[in-house]
């Protein structure tokens, strides 16, 4: 998961949580997901904070991660080329320059070449031939996935 700190903190039960955010498209663990849990059972005042926050699919998950044992598996991505959301390294590849950059098929050697599993965004009427490309490239000839 890529994430970017800020500025704010949310203070509960004697302990301070600095606040982080990131893509709201990631993967975690078994173990990191039953943290989660855990930790959100247990902070009732961390989870009324967070319902006032503006992003809390982009910011909750991430702030409970990067306060626990859990961060060392985490990407911080701060680095300058990877800030306001152009490509952060997670497991959705986007482009986000202006607005979220809707692929087509003038893209897919470009998606093809790319690390993450998945790309985002693709659009009705707009994706489909991209679609049908990478639908191509990843089945075999019959019809399971490669």
């Amino acid at each position: 998961m890529g994430t970017i700190g800020f500025n704010g903190v949310i203070k509960e039960k004697g302990e301070i949580f600095p606040l982080y955010y990131g893509a709201a498209q990631w993967a975690i663990t078994r173990e990191c997901a039953e943290y989660i849990v855990d930790f959100a059972n247990a902070h009732n005042r961390f989870n009324k904070v967070m319902k006032h926050i503006q992003f809390p699919d982009e910011e909750y998950f991430h702030t409970i991660v990067h306060n626990s044992p859990f961060k060392v598996n985490c990407i911080k991505s701060d680095e300058a080329i990877k800030r306001w959301l152009v490509n952060w390294r997670n497991i959705h590849y986007f482009e986000y320059p202006k607005e979220i950059t809707v692929f087509d098929e003038l893209d897919y050697d470009k998606l093809m070449k790319q690390e993450e599993l998945f790309c985002r965004k693709v659009k009705t009427n707009q994706s489909e031939k991209l679609m049908d490309l990478i639908d191509l490239a990843t089945t075999d000839n019959m019809g399971g996935v490669l």
